[in-house]
Order: structure tokens, then C-alpha cells, then sequence
């Protein structure tokens, strides 16, 4: 352990304009050192000590796209090291499809793109014995993605919501996968939409930036939702 006697928190980033919004927040208030890994500008990956948190962010790319990426591969390595070595472990979108990655499970494809506000549903039981214990039935998050991971084998498929069966997973009480966006800023919707407006072509679940911005009500729920989550792995839940 290092002298400060602090676990540090290690943020993978894959793109400029996704950023680790409340989670960073989260950790500073907490007083936990965070250091934040630029992987987009060939940025090292971190080797985690035991007691330290890994985080990893959402991305515009693909899990399969190591040929483009090629840090992409290091990258799942790290963490199946991080969850075997029972690090605290969190995933956003790209970084859950990572995590299933690395746990041997599948990524691909979405029926549908999911973009904008949605509703997300806890599966029965899912909030007793959880990492989410505390949270409600049913709240809105805010969606990015194409693409949707398969539950690990020995994870536990813990959310749904209309769009996409598979929106998080428990893997031994210390790794979540979560395939929605907990953490993001008003700020932070305007930069998936300046960078990523490509992807808001017409589709059953794909809002368009007007019914995405001035959410402040459902943006401060989510934070109070993420810093319950935060709190339940910080202290070993369940």
C-alpha cells in the first residue's frame, strides 16, 4: 500500500469527449487520487495495486477493432488481470463491452441503436443482493451505443431496458459493467453530440439533441444513483 494509505482510482480514456464526469467527482470528494490514462494519445496502461479502482470509459469505437486500436487488446488484458486480482472494477458502455471482452464472453451488434434518454429496469431481486442495492425499480439514463455485450459466465445479468437486454452485470461483488451512462454532464451530452452526431440517424430508440439536452432533473438523479453504486463498491457491497 502506498504511504498516503489511499487506493488510487485509474481512468482508461478512449476519446477526448468522453470523459469521466461525476465519477471523478466521486473520487475527489472522497479524497481517492485519480489518475487519468489517455489511451487515444498511446498513454501507458496503469498497473493497478491491489486496494486501487480501475475505471474504464465509453468510446466511439469497437471491442473488435484492435487492427485500428491496436492498445485495444493490452487493453482487455489489463483488465481480466484487474478482475482476477479482485480490483474494484467499474465499466461505462464501451468499457462494459470491454469487461465482458475480457471475461470471455460476446460482443456485437444492438438490434437497435440506443441514443438519448431511456428508461432502465432492474431485474427481480437484482436490487437485494447487489451492487445496486438502494437503487429504484426503474429510472431514466442516458444511452450511447450500437453495439451490446453478453452477460459473463458466473456474472450476474442485474438490468434491461426496452432497447437492450443487457444494460449491466455483477462479477464477484467487485466488477460492474454498466452499458448506460450514470456519470455524464449537460456538458458531456453536447460532446457526443458535436462528435458523435454521425450516429443519430432516424431509429425507434435514437432521440434527437433537443429531447436529449435539458435534462437537469434526470441528470442529478443519476448522479444521486451513481454515487450510491460508487458507495456500494467502495464498501464491499453486497
Amino acid at each position: 500500500m502506498r504511504i498516503a494509505e489511499m487506493p488510487t482510482v485509474h481512468f482508461l480514456l478512449h476519446a477526448p469527449f468522453e470523459r469521466p464526469g461525476f465519477i471523478l467527482s466521486w473520487a475527489r470528494r472522497r479524497r481517492l487520487p485519480a489518475v487519468l490514462y489517455r489511451l487515444y494519445e498511446g498513454e501507458r496502461l496503469p498497473r493497478p495495486d491491489p486496494e486501487d479502482w480501475l475505471v474504464v470509459m465509453g468510446g466511439p469505437m469497437s471491442v473488435h477493432e484492435e487492427r485500428k486500436y491496436a492498445w485495444l487488446g493490452q487493453e482487455i488484458g489489463t483488465i481480466e488481470k484487474a478482475i482476477a486480482g479482485g480490483r474494484r472494477v467499474l465499466g461505462i458502455c464501451l468499457g462494459a463491452q470491454l469487461m465482458a471482452a475480457a471475461l470471455g464472453a460476446g460482443v456485437g451488434p444492438n438490434p437497435d441503436r440506443e441514443i438519448g434518454w431511456h428508461q432502465v429496469r432492474l431485474l427481480p431481486g437484482a436490487g437485494k443482493a447487489s451492487l445496486f442495492a438502494g437503487f429504484p425499480e426503474r429510472w431514466m439514463a442516458f444511452h450511447w451505443h450500437g453495439d451490446r455485450f453478453a452477460v459473463p459466465a458466473g456474472g450476474r445479468h442485474l438490468a434491461s431496458s426496452r432497447a437492450c437486454a443487457e444494460q449491466a452485470f455483477e462479477y464477484g461483488g467487485r466488477a460492474v459493467g454498466l452499458q448506460f451512462h450514470l456519470e455524464v454532464t449537460e456538458s458531456d451530452i453536447r460532446r457526443f453530440i458535436v462528435n458523435s452526431g454521425d450516429d443519430l440517424v432516424a431509429g425507434r430508440f435514437v432521440q434527437s439533441p433537443a429531447d436529449m439536452l435539458g435534462r437537469a432533473r434526470w441528470i442529478l438523479e443519476t448522479h444521486r444513483l451513481l454515487d450510491r453504486l460508487l458507495e456500494n463498491l467502495a464498501c464491499g457491497r453486497p
